[in-house]
């Protein structure tokens, strides 16, 4: 059981890691085709599948929830080296470019910057010779899972977001990543079941069904798909409880529990 359980949390973790390290460290491609190999579809590929419930008090999660509005900002003619000290200054690792009137004119990183550093000290150029033009956007209104696909199906770090023409913000992975673990819960006092998902055990409004027949309030539930011999699993987190009474309810019914953590 306690071996079940650390794989399930390490399937988590995995993925979690392994992108963010993609967009940011440049993870070799052939390293992320054997993640995904070993691991076709776990949470991370649908990043919100949440309880109804949970998402019923939480509403539609967009990217005005979590994008980052005190954005930092530089104009057209800053210099590489400028934007650079700013960036660290700040710790971040994107810009996007404004003009005089806060329009979106540009968007640019700390390796399009290094890339152009040593140029930079033979000629002038400034950000508006070197950055991305017409970057990808998103809006305030955007879902956080549809700004999720851009930024991993375009493989790039974070998004301008855009209301009007006007910046109004940034998301980043690291946003993304902060409200996936909060909506899943991994941050509160909690329970977790993790349970088979087979033919021979209840669908899984049945296994939720008795969960909250006992009182227990699902934060969320991960399906994690089974890779080889292993069959998929449900992992299912509930507001800190007592996990006997669950459990010996599903024993009763025939419902199997790889892993339980109280």
């Amino acid at each position: 059981m306690t071996k079940a359980r650390n794989h399930c949390e390490h399937l988590l973790a995995i993925s979690f890691f392994l992108h963010f390290c993609r967009i940011y460290l440049n993870l070799p491609e052939k390293l992320w085709e054997i993640y995904c190999n070993l691991i076709p579809a776990c949470c991370c590929t649908t990043p919100f599948i949440a309880d109804l419930n949970r998402k019923a008090r939480i509403g539609r999660v967009t990217v005005r929830q979590w994008m980052t509005a005190n954005v930092v900002s530089v104009s057209e003619q800053a210099s590489i080296q400028e934007a650079l000290t700013l960036m660290k200054h700040h710790s971040i690792r994107h810009l996007p470019v404004v003009d005089e009137q806060q329009n979106l004119s540009g968007w640019i990183t700390d390796a399009d910057l290094r890339g152009v550093l040593i140029a930079s000290m033979l000629e002038d150029l400034t950000l508006k010779d070197v950055m991305v033009r017409n970057p990808y956007t998103a809006s305030p209104a955007m879902s956080l899972e549809k700004a999720a696909r851009l930024i991993l199906r375009k493989r790039i770090g974070g998004l301008p977001v855009v209301e009007d023409g006007k910046l109004v913000g940034v998301i980043t992975v690291v946003d993304i990543l902060s409200a996936f673990i909060n909506i899943m819960g991994m941050l509160e006092h909690s329970s977790r079941l993790d349970v088979r998902a087979s033919s021979q055990n209840p669908p899984l409004d049945e296994i939720t069904r008795l969960i909250r027949g006992h009182q227990a309030e699902i934060i969320s539930i991960c399906h994690l798909i089974g890779v080889g011999e292993q069959t998929p699993m449900y992992s299912i987190r509930l507001k800190k409880c007592d996990l006997a009474p669950i459990l010996a309810d599903f024993q009763e019914k025939g419902i199997e529990v790889v892993s339980a953590v109280a």
